[in-house]
């Protein structure tokens, strides 16, 4: 195969990842917009403490621990630019699923879910910029030019599946689960992507997994969110629970979106993908734990 054959074909593929990127962004907003009411709105923008509760953890503190772990620990760039992208990337669209598998209530995770997304759209262009200048990773790099994008395909398909929801909830109930299958295929083609287009950078992430320490701070990382969102939620068991998974569960999506747009050449969504991986793992398994502690207990009641 000539190389311009295999530039054309990496394009290709390449362009391929961003509209993959954007069909499952845009479809989990959507889906989360098809079960959110204008009354679900209201009440959330009503909940002062709790509404800084869930921005505290996920957009300071978290995005310090990855700080902190820079300061501790000697990353590789591929590994810092992931984990920054990564801390600054919250909202995942499948926190309700967790939620609902560690036995919690699965609508105020939807409500989370909603807000953390919301406020992400604006505040992850500013964020990831400075903070990528701050630890002079990238210097003269600006992701401001990313912020209408992700307005467009995090807010708006929010803001559109809600009023879906509240003028035909009929017809939102019915594209719910089709539309959801389908952003989870577009994800997995994404990732796929990803391993077609640089094989050897994901070969040499998981070889690091084991030799480097990179696991190791890729799951310090993902335990210590959680524990983030543990201390910070609040006096009951439910929303400590609920913002530790919140807070581990990270939208890949946006954090690919960028990846995409500005380091395509960084190797850095090959530890996305490998965060991918352990995050699923982890925050399955702490969902799964939860939610067989918690009918323990409700059966000996």
């Amino acid at each position: 195969m000539s190389t311009g054959t295999v530039d054309t074909l990496t394009q290709v593929l390449g362009t391929l990842q961003g509209i993959f990127v954007v069909v499952f962004l845009v479809g989990t907003m959507a889906v989360v917009g098809f079960q959110l009411t204008r009354g679900d709105v209201s009440e959330t923008v009503r909940s002062y403490n709790l509404l800084a509760r869930w921005l505290l953890a996920n957009m300071v503190a978290v995005p310090l621990f990855a700080v902190v772990m820079w300061l501790v620990f000697d990353l590789s760039d591929p590994l810092l630019t992931g984990l920054v992208l990564i801390s600054f990337a919250p909202g995942a669209p499948f926190i309700p699923r967790l939620v609902l598998l560690a036995g919690e209530d699965s609508k105020q995770a939807l409500k989370i879910t909603a807000s953390l997304t919301v406020v992400a759209a604006v505040i992850v262009p500013v964020f990831a910029t400075g903070m990528l200048v701050l630890i002079e990773l990238r210097e003269g790099v600006s992701l401001f030019r990313f912020l209408v994008p992700l307005v467009l395909v995090l807010v708006a398909p929010i803001a559109v599946g809600a009023l879906v929801r509240d003028w035909r909830p009929d017809l939102a109930a019915r594209a719910t689960k089709p539309l959801a299958r389908l952003s989870s295929l577009s994800l997995f083609a994404a990732l796929a992507v990803i391993v077609i287009l640089n094989p050897g950078g994901i070969i040499r992430t998981l070889i690091s997994l084991v030799g480097t320490g990179t696991l190791f701070v890729l799951l310090l990382f993902t335990f210590g969110s959680i524990a983030i969102g543990w201390f910070v939620g609040g006096p009951t068991a439910e929303g400590r629970r609920i913002l530790g998974l919140a807070c581990a569960a990270r939208n890949i999506g946006i954090a690919l979106f960028i990846v995409t747009g500005a380091f395509p050449d960084s190797n850095a969504d090959s530890v996305i993908v490998a965060y991918t991986v352990l995050m699923f793992v982890v925050t399955g398994g702490v969902a799964y734990y939860w939610g067989r502690t918690r009918r323990a207990i409700l059966s000996m009641a």
